[in-house]
């Protein structure tokens, strides 16, 4: 967790610095540092990153279908119901997509 919190940080103070080519090599090292523990805990990268991946378009999927039925499109959405429709999506995991 300190290696973590280290790179954290480095990318934090890269971000600041508005350096791209910096942002990008430390943002890498995190990507890496995340790797690493992985295999400290015993857990699967690859497939932790797929049920995120998953999760993330389950929550999506339900969002925009949420606003939908309101007559509202992401696009055209404002950062409050944005916001309300993903929270909302937070609630149904646990549920099927179809």
């Amino acid at each position: 967790m300190s290696k973590f919190k280290e790179e954290l940080q480095e990318l934090e103070d890269a971000i600041e610095s508005k350096n791209s080519q910096e942002i990008e090599a430390e943002l890498g090292d995190l990507f890496f540092i995340l790797i690493k523990a992985s295999r400290f805990l015993n857990c699967d990268a690859e497939k932790a990153l797929h049920k995120t991946t998953h999760k993330f378009s389950h929550r999506f999927y339900h969002m925009e279908k949420a606003l939908n039925e309101e007559g509202k499109q992401i696009e055209s959405s404002n950062i409050d119901e944005l916001t309300q429709a993903w929270n909302e999506a937070k609630k149904l995991d646990n549920t099927p997509i179809f």
